[in-house]
């Protein structure tokens, strides 16, 4: 149970060194607020965990995304991710602890940066800063382009594409790594993405792993990790339809980030999840996290506006659909569902990058409530249960 005195929030140091992983408590720099560290955590090492790909009982993380937000999903992963280290007494990473991570948009990005990249979490949010600046950007030349009133610019990705591949190249040494990992310690991952093409648009999976499910259109095997992170991010883009004949709204073939049917990537996860580890018996938890609730309409680009509503909206409908087909195993406590999903956002522009502290505040403020707490050590008390547990179930 979380502590009952009152939160406050806190400004983590930065700190860009890599900690040792072999370090017994989270460095500093991880973001949790003070009033979510567990007073009870036990100094002493515990035993350890059992790591991903060696438990029955899988843990999976599902990351929403609406196009232009993730920041406050990225905080709640961080605080997550910390508040288990605390628990168990070592240092995990999200690979170490998630088997299966999926994530739409910029829950894409943060998903392939927290799995793929094995980024610890504070680093990722570094980086994830970096990368939502030029997102935002490209989203924005797109809301513009479709404004009949604005003068037709073309929507340059080049900016956003270069930065993904400063993160992979800082990380990785290299920038041109394919997505596909075999290495059998990683937690694997999948990130969402449209495929265009003219008239039509195909929601699409792009993956760390071989898999058994047949869903959605063929992709490149050999997917860069940078094409990957751009086509879950990047906006359409509108060309000419003929070489010397203007046309505004003609859609370029290829991956992007369209928001078609799937901001909320549960349903897929789950999926995912059966056909990856030939599940039968459902027994796994489940962390779903959401983009923020609330925008500040009034100083935003209208249709970029409607957009992140719309998507968000959608999300929403596709969880609550969720837990309604799936409420029988989660009563039978075999699937154990947590979602969390930061509110108050009102007065949070959609320049996140710029606004941390912000959203780190009403982070804390949302963790603090009695229910988001209970809910949230609930979590952390199911997952650290099943990394302690010798029978890994």
């Amino acid at each position: 149970m979380p502590p009952e005195s009152a939160p406050t929030a806190q400004t983590a140091l930065e700190n860009n060194t890599h900690p040792d992983h072999t370090n017994a408590h989270p460095p500093s720099s991880q973001y949790i607020d003070p009033a979510l560290r567990d007073q009870s955590a036990n100094p002493i090492p515990a035993p350890q965990a059992i790591l991903s790909r060696t438990r029955e009982t899988k843990i999976l993380l599902s990351i929403d995304g609406d196009g232009i937000r993730g920041l406050s999903a990225l905080l709640l992963v961080e605080s997550l991710v910390n508040a288990i280290c605390i628990k168990v007494g070592q240092r995990l990473d999200s690979h170490q602890i998630f088997d299966l991570t999926g994530g739409s948009s910029l829950g894409g990005i943060i998903a392939i940066m927290l799995c793929r990249l094995r980024m610890q979490a504070h680093r990722a949010r570094e980086a994830y800063k970096q990368i939502a600046k030029q997102v935002f950007e490209n989203k924005r030349a797109y809301f513009r382009y479709l404004d009949p009133h604005e003068q037709v610019k073309d929507v340059d990705d080049k900016a956003l594409e270069q930065e993904i591949k400063n993160v992979i190249q800082k990380e990785l040494g290299t920038s041109d790594e394919v997505l596909l990992d075999g290495r059998p310690d990683s937690g694997d991952v999948f990130a969402i993405t449209t495929q265009m093409d003219i008239g039509t648009n195909k929601a699409a999976l792009i993956r760390s792993y071989q898999t058994r499910r047949i869903t959605g259109p063929d992709l490149e095997p050999n997917m860069p990790i940078w094409q990957a992170m751009k086509a879950t991010s990047a906006a359409p883009r509108y060309v000419q339809s003929e070489p010397g004949v203007p046309q505004r709204f003609v859609i370029e073939k290829g991956l992007v980030d369209h928001g078609t049917t799937k901001n909320n990537p549960i349903r897929d996860i789950l999926y995912e999840c059966r056909k990856l580890f030939r599940y039968a018996n459902d027994m796994m938890i489940i962390v779903s996290v959401g983009t923020g609730a609330g925008l500040d309409r009034k100083n935003e680009i209208p249709e970029m506006a409607n957009s992140v509503e719309d998507r968000k909206a959608e999300a929403r409908t596709w969880g609550e659909k969720f837990e309604a087909e799936h409420a029988a195993l989660m009563e039978r406590n075999w699937m154990k569902y947590f979602r969390f999903d930061v509110t108050g956002l009102e007065d949070v522009p959609l320049e996140e990058w710029s606004h941390e502290d912000l959203i780190k505040e009403k982070t804390s403020a949302y963790l603090a409530q009695p229910e988001v707490g209970q809910r949230f050590y609930a979590c952390v008390d199911a997952i650290t249960a099943l990394l302690l547990s010798p029978q890994g179930r």
